[in-house]
């Protein structure tokens, strides 16, 4: 899929960056014939923010994963840290994840680029939303085992890394490792059931692979909209603080290693009034904290 050139490039003083320029336009007029090309002569005329994106979108067309990744990252870096920039490009790298999968690296890929859009205090676009939620849907349908929850947080560490620039507000080599867990409790209830217990287990099972020693592991637990919050905020908290001893069972590893903490309905991560958007929205998220990301 061919998208028009950004008018900064078009209308660019530099005579080399004019002629990239008309590369991609041409190219654009008769798209899927000779684009890859095109976008590889533009780019030797300009390397620049807008025709490394264009690289990136045929190469992604194409299905060159590997290829179109590392062009989305160039472009990233030759974004200048201009917001508009970078969040095009984490939104499209978050689809690239998605079409290429696996689906574990797809949803953390949807968290890394909403989660970047807020500190930069941008909307996230609906079409997004819905795309998230759709891949989010079908990742966690069967329950979580230890091995997707390793792979998201994995990609999850990994993402946090390319997501810090000189001109974010994340404290640079500071990489705390955030993922949602959908954990199913009966109605009104704070007790771990068994298909929450097994969920646990397996949350577990990936803890112990990707929290590293002097980690601190936060459990943020949160609720549907439904019922009201005086029945809300408490009910997180439990649940919060139930798969927090949980977890400090299981790994053997003390409570103070543990924050548990509730934030009732306030937080949706999803706005559909759909039973999918309602039970990805009653989840605990999970964080690993290391050392160097802890307030002083």
């Amino acid at each position: 899929m061919l998208f028009p050139v950004a008018p900064a490039l078009a209308d660019s003083a530099d005579s080399r960056c004019t002629k990239a320029a008309g590369v991609i336009d041409s190219a654009q007029q008769r798209p899927l014939t000779g684009e890859l090309e095109a976008a590889r002569r533009a780019v030797a005329l300009c390397d620049a923010f807008e025709t490394e994106l264009f690289l990136a979108r045929v190469q992604a067309a194409r299905q060159e994963w590997p290829e179109a990744h590392g062009a989305y990252l160039h472009a990233r870096a030759l974004a200048g840290g201009d917001p508009k920039m970078l969040s095009q490009v984490d939104l499209e790298l978050a689809l690239l994840a998605a079409d290429k999968g696996p689906r574990c690296e797809a949803v953390a890929a949807f968290d890394a680029a909403a989660q970047a859009l807020a500190e930069r205090q941008q909307a996230v676009p609906d079409w997004f939303t819905n795309r998230r939620l759709a891949v989010e849907a079908q990742w966690t349908a069967a329950g979580l085992p230890a091995r997707e929850i390793a792979c998201a947080l994995d990609a999850r560490r990994e993402q946090s890394k390319v997501m810090q620039t000189p001109h974010s507000s994340t404290r640079l080599f500071c990489s705390e490792v955030a993922l949602d867990i959908p954990v199913n409790f009966a109605t009104d209830s704070s007790a771990l059931d068994a298909s929450a217990s097994h969920q646990v287990d397996e949350l577990a099972q990936a803890l112990a692979h990707e929290a590293k020693e002097q980690d601190q592991i936060r459990v943020d637990g949160h609720a549907d909209e439904r019922g009201s919050e005086q029945l809300n905020q408490p009910l997180s908290e439990q649940r919060a603080a139930h798969v927090a001893a949980a977890l400090a069972n299981r790994l053997h590893l003390p409570d103070q290693r543990f924050q548990a903490k509730g934030h009732g309905s306030k937080e949706p991560k999803y706005t559909e009034h759909t039973e999918e958007a309602y039970r990805l929205n009653r989840r605990v998220e999970i964080t690993l904290i290391p050392p160097e990301c802890r307030s002083s």
